[in-house]
């Protein structure tokens, strides 16, 4: 059998092979035999076990070699990245490997393609993790690491490049590479990010989050594209030896009467369509979303939550405590999450914070940061783009107004805290309203938040605002 790369397809020259493997299909537009690229793997482990004799006319891969003694990127492996590394090697290099932000996933990563020494291929979601994996590649192997994304376009055997360029560039470099890293593979699952795996012949494939599980249960089918989930360990487990201690409040505080009243009303106009429409259960949100795009009701039904959600969010309460924390934690780096920018752009003129939205320029958003690690700004209030991507360990206090019901979200934002320092211990702390609980509620449906509090702490959870 002959294989031959073809702008993400694999040709198939079957020479002879009285039956193939269901993925290799005939495309008779060309009259040729096809698969989908990413199936090198099994059609290569097809004629091994036939004894079919194999060619294929990308072979063999570049090889890298790791340097030795790197200053920046430790060379040891805790126990538990070691024991992940063994997992993904027992299934044959492939796999996802679940661990929680801070604790070494690009360490793991790093030494990963060390050990497999052939050409590879990493995967970003954002340009500052892609300047963030440049740096730590190039110190890691001495040589020149590639860069695909944000202006750069340059193939090397070790190349680091976002989502977006990937996807955009698969079809033409889909048979450089041995292996395939997706950081944050949660991303991979999109319609057309998935094609970065599908149009690939990598044989080996790892894939790192903090967050495997998606809403819409499109992580199912990464088993497929990147393989199996190999290893798994949770913010508890390695609270205290790889991730910083923590712990959690929540802060209840009271919405104005004039702040009730609008909610109410606001919410009213949402239940009372759910209810005539016959809209309920846990997909009730979603069905709203579906009939407001030709259903003029829905979509002052829609309308009316957001405004709802708004005006929970930015009650003034919540200001007020957000200065109150402020005083409270004058010595520590905060990180203040909201959902709407419109709350970011109030907290950050009434407390001269610094802002970070989509809206914020890349230049700024490095100085912002820089400025941040060395300690020239305390605090930085952003509303969803630094749940992830975002290397901050100096940060030990996360205050959460609001936001989505989202498990993955949450557990996000307290992991942007949890980078271990020299006797720190982190805090996460959430405030709501009466409104909020059954949100809170959801978004905390996760071991981290789980863990049981001395009696003492109990009394944290509520403040005089209540």
């Amino acid at each position: 059998m002959r294989l031959r790369f073809d702008q993400g397809s694999l040709v198939v020259d079957p020479e002879g092979v009285e039956k193939l493997p269901s993925c290799v299909r005939w495309d008779p537009r060309v009259g040729l035999w096809r698969a989908l690229a990413m199936h090198f793997f099994d059609l290569r482990a097809f004629c091994r076990a036939g004894g079919v004799p194999f060619a294929a006319e990308f072979l063999p891969f570049a090889t890298l070699q790791k340097k030795i003694g790197s200053s920046r990127v430790s060379p040891l492996l805790r126990a538990f990245q070691e024991e992940a590394l063994a997992a993904w090697r027992v299934e044959k290099g492939r796999g996802v490997v679940i661990l929680p932000t801070g604790a070494g996933k690009t360490r793991l990563a790093v030494e990963a393609i060390g050990r497999t020494s052939r050409s590879a291929l990493v995967v970003v979601p954002t340009l500052e993790l892609l300047a963030q994996w440049y740096s730590v590649l190039s110190e890691s192997f001495g040589g020149e690491v590639g860069r695909l994304g944000g202006g750069e376009h340059e193939i090397r055997p070790l190349t680091v490049t976002t989502y977006d360029s990937a996807y955009r560039w698969i079809d033409r470099y889909g048979d450089r590479f041995a292996l395939l890293v997706f950081d944050e593979v949660h991303h991979l699952p999109a319609p057309s990010y998935v094609q970065i795996a599908q149009m690939s012949v990598a044989p080996f494939r790892l894939g790192l989050t903090a967050t495997f599980e998606r809403g819409d249960f499109r992580h199912v089918p990464l088993s497929e594209w990147v393989g199996p989930v190999v290893y798994r360990r949770s913010i508890d487990e390695l609270s205290g030896e790889a991730l910083a201690s923590y712990r959690t409040e929540i802060r209840k505080v009271e919405m104005t009467v004039v702040e009730k009243e609008e909610f109410e009303t606001q919410d009213r106009i949402y239940r009372t369509y759910l209810r005539q429409a016959g809209i309920r259960g846990r997909k009730a949100f979603d069905s709203l979303l579906d009939l407001a795009a030709r259903d003029g009701r829905a979509w002052r039904a829609l309308a009316a939550h957001r405004r709802a959600r708004r005006v929970v969010a930015g009650a003034s309460a919540k200001v007020e405590l957000v200065g109150e924390l402020l005083g409270q934690y004058a010595d520590s780096k905060i990180l203040i999450f909201t959902e709407y920018n419109d709350l970011v752009y109030r907290l950050s003129k009434e407390y001269l914070i610094p802002a970070i939205t989509h809206l914020t320029s890349p230049k700024e958003r490095r100085w912002i940061l820089s400025s941040f690690r060395e300690g020239k700004i305390r605090a930085i209030v952003t509303s969803k783009v630094l749940n992830e991507g975002v290397d901050v360990p100096e940060a030990d206090v996360a205050i959460v107004l609001g936001g989505s019901g989202s498990r993955r979200e949450h557990v996000q934002r307290l992991g942007r805290i949890l980078r271990p320092l020299p006797g720190k211990e982190a805090l996460l702390i959430e405030v709501i309203t009466k409104a909020e609980r059954g949100l809170s509620y959801r978004r905390r449906n996760d071991s981290a938040f789980r863990r049981k509090r001395p009696a003492a702490q109990q009394e944290l959870l509520f403040n005089a605002h209540q």
